[in-house]
Order: structure tokens, then C-alpha cells, then sequence
């Protein structure tokens, strides 16, 4: 629809200015002074005069002629500004800071995907000053962590490309967060793929799909929903114990 609109707007612009041109020509102005003149009018650029002899400067066909120089200007602008901002939104700007700083680092921690897990260890690691980066699908996460100044890249964690991103071959561990034990064997291959020498830590949350992780290139295997609960066993057992003391 944008696209449509410059298209739109330049087919309006170039009319204009053929019409204001052939008004000059109408004056009895050369063509090539003609062209000359409208061009540096619709640039605003008002020492266009020097152009033109005193007397078609004060025809009305020259005066048309910047009237309609005028509004081409205007359109220019437009376009312009348009193009402009497009481009901006285009670079990321912000996107490409992160990416500049996640290639200077080594020795950091990929975690991937950006869900609840993979977002406590960022806190938990980054508050002890390890260096993480997270890996997302959704540009919507990505502007969040962005506003916490986090590390991020966007895309999919199947692709080598997006580790490439993370600067994965620097990088110490990997850690594959997905509570699906198949997502996190494809992230353990693909990380491996990349780098060979990183150490995959994976997820895993059914005991039979512990040999398919392994075999995938995991170099430690977590259950966070076991440990959870171990550490809420652990605190009811001493509350308890004191209440019966």
C-alpha cells in the first residue's frame, strides 16, 4: 500500500514538472534552459533566475510555471521524508547496536529459545556479570529486551544462520530452554553445526528423550521442574522440622 502511494506521488510529481517545463517552453525559453530552470525552481533553489532573461521572468507562463514548481517541491518532500523513514525502520538501528556489541564478546552464554527459563537464567547470569545473549522468534520480545538493554537476536533457532548471529563461535555455552525435548535436540545439532566446540547444557523434560539429547551433542541435561521441586521439598522439610522441634 506504501509502495503504491510513492508510485503514486512520483507519476504526479513528473507530471508536474513536464507541465511546468513545457510553460517555460511556452515563454519562448529554450528547452535545455527550460529543463535547467524548472529543475533548480523545484529544488527551491531561487538564483534559477540568472537563467532567464528579466523579461520572461515576468511572463505568465514563467509564473505558472513556478507556481507549479511550487507544489512539485512539496511532493518532493514528501518522497523524501518518506524514504527517509522507511529507511531508518528498515536498519533497525538499535538491532544493529546489539549485534555490534554481541560480536565483540567470547566466553558468553547462548540461551535459546527466550521463554520463562531461558529469561530467569539471563537475570540470574547477567547479575553475576556473565555476558548472554537470548535467541527469539518474535520481534515483540526482542523490543522488550531491547528496552532492558539485554542481548538479542531474532530468528529461528533451527537456522545456523541465527547462532552465526550470536557470535556462536565464541561463545562458552549453549543452553536450549524449549520445554520440547525434540526442539531442544534440532538447537543442540544446529548450535554443534556451527560451532562443534561448544558445550551444549539442554532441557529435558520427559527421562526417555534423555538418550535423543545426548546423542544430539548435549554436554549436561537439566530438569528445572524437578529442581524446582527438590528446593520446595527441601524448605517445606526445614519448616516442618521447626514446627515440630
Amino acid at each position: 500500500m506504501m509502495k503504491r502511494t510513492w508510485y503514486t506521488i512520483m507519476y504526479i510529481t513528473a507530471s508536474l514538472f513536464a507541465i511546468s517545463t513545457l510553460l517555460t517552453v511556452y515563454s519562448g525559453v529554450g528547452l535545455e534552459n527550460a529543463i535547467i530552470w524548472n529543475v533548480l525552481s523545484s529544488l527551491n533553489i531561487f538564483y534559477a533566475s540568472v537563467l532567464l532573461p528579466f523579461k520572461s521572468q515576468t511572463n505568465p507562463f514563467v509564473l505558472a510555471a513556478s507556481l507549479v514548481d511550487g507544489i512539485v517541491f512539496a511532493l518532493l518532500t514528501v518522497l523524501v521524508a518518506g524514504w527517509f523513514f522507511s529507511f531508518i525502520r528498515s536498519i533497525n538501528v538499535r538491532s544493529m547496536i546489539v549485534l555490534s556489541k554481541i560480536r565483540k564478546l567470547k566466553r558468553h552464554i547462548v540461551v535459546v529459545p527466550f521463554g520463562h527459563l531461558a529469561g530467569a537464567l539471563m537475570d540470574e547470569l547477567g547479575s553475576d556479570g556473565v555476558n548472554v545473549v537470548a535467541i527469539t522468534e518474535h520481534d515483540n520480545v526482542a523490543r522488550r529486551l531491547y528496552m532492558e538493554n539485554k542481548l538479542v537476536v531474532v530468528g529461528n533457532p533451527r537456522d545456523e544462520e541465527i547462532f552465526e548471529a550470536a557470535n556462536i563461535k565464541t561463545a562458552a555455552f549453549v543452553i536450549a530452554c524449549s520445554a520440547d525435548d525434540t526442539e531442544n535436540a534440532l538447537i543442540a545439532i544446529t548450535a554443534k553445526a556451527v560451532n562443534p566446540e561448544v558445550k551444549v547444557i539442554s532441557r529435558l523434560a520427559n527421562d526417555d528423550n534423555m538418550t535423543k539429547i545426548i546423542k544430539a551433542g548435549a554436554y549436561r541435561i537439566m530438569m528445572p521442574e524437578v529442581t524446582a521441586g527438590l528446593e520446595i521439598g527441601k524448605k517445606l522439610i526445614k519448616e516442618i522440622s521447626k514446627k515440630t522441634d
